[in-house]
């Protein structure tokens, strides 16, 4: 035993170095394996969370805000239609996604398809985008939908998701036809309502619906004989809808300058549009557009220090 253990120690010390690098060989194997191991669980989680997120339509079918719920089979039809739209952005495909768009949004958002170009695919799609959605107001054939478009993290590697662009996306279905309407903007609704005053004649052609503002585009004809001015805009309360609930909701009469509120006399007629304070709710409908502040004589107005000494105004309501 004693000459056992006395073979073993020559040995050990004859042979230490070689051990010990062996002993070093083992410990980075292990730590190798541990750490291949891990990369292998991130990764699995990774493309679990991708998947979630590719797959994530959060109870599409259900509604969040208001409106009834969407049939699954109308839901899978809305959600191809939204899927083309985002696969032809990814592909650069500028005039397929563009021809998707409604013509209202061209005209109010992108007239052509290199402005859609420059500043709608190439800022927001920059790369490969994913994208999710959940259903937020669904109302006469059109189906408004909150979308947060993201980045796609099995392309770039990232353990998160990036750049996260939120939107409102809005399905209309016009003639069997569906139309994309984008970047918060709702639809387009025709009025088509008229009314004359003393001269002057209002007539509301259309309105357009985004998330948070209504714009009305309206037609102002003069038959006097002297300018008019739309709106002295010397108060911010002289132009308002007056909704079906009695609420009163302000124009930005401040975004129009002056020169653009002018009408001619003579039967001329000026477009104008002018932005209100009202958030897309179908609930509540508008009843009339109201301008208080009317200036019957605009050379004699613009001459005077003090507008408040002013007297020949009108008033005129529209209903809707």
């Amino acid at each position: 035993m004693i000459i056992r253990n006395s073979n073993l120690r020559r040995y050990l010390s004859k042979n230490s170095f070689k051990i010990l690098g062996i002993i070093i060989g083992v410990i980075l194997l292990i730590f190798i394996i541990q750490t291949l191991n891990g990369k292998i669980a991130n990764n699995r989680k990774n493309i679990h969370t991708e998947e979630n997120i590719i797959n994530s339509i959060y109870k599409p079918e259900q509604t969040m805000v208001m409106g009834e719920d969407i049939s699954k089979k109308l839901q899978k039809d809305n959600n191809n239609i939204i899927d083309k739209f985002i696969e032809k952005c990814n592909e650069k495909d500028y005039e397929q996604a563009y021809s998707m768009l409604s013509n209202s949004c061209k005209e109010r958002l992108y007239p052509t398809i290199e402005y859609f170009k420059n500043n709608y695919i190439d800022k927001v799609f920059t790369q490969k985008r994913i994208y999710n959605l959940e259903s937020w107001i669904s109302t006469n054939n059109r189906y408004t939908y909150k979308i947060k478009i993201l980045d796609d993290i099995i392309q770039t590697g990232a353990r998160d998701n990036g750049n996260v662009v939120e939107d409102y996306i809005t399905i209309e279905n016009k003639n069997n036809k569906y139309e994309l309407n984008i970047n918060s903007y709702i639809a387009r609704e025709e009025v088509n309502k008229e009314k004359e005053e003393q001269g002057i004649i209002f007539t509301i052609k259309n309105r357009d619906l985004y998330k948070d503002y209504t714009v009305y585009n309206i037609n102002i004809k003069n038959l006097t004989d002297k300018d008019i001015l739309v709106d002295s805009r010397q108060d911010t309360d002289s132009v308002y809808i007056l909704g079906e609930n009695e609420g009163k909701y302000r124009a930005f009469m401040y975004e129009n300058v002056e020169s653009g509120l002018v009408v001619t006399a003579g039967g001329f007629s000026k477009n104008i549009s002018i932005r209100i304070n009202k958030v897309y709710n179908p609930k509540i409908q508008d009843k009339s557009l109201e301008f208080t502040d009317i200036i019957n004589d605009y050379n004699s107005y613009k001459i005077l220090k003090d507008k408040s000494e002013y007297k020949d105004r009108t008033n005129i309501s529209i209903q809707i």
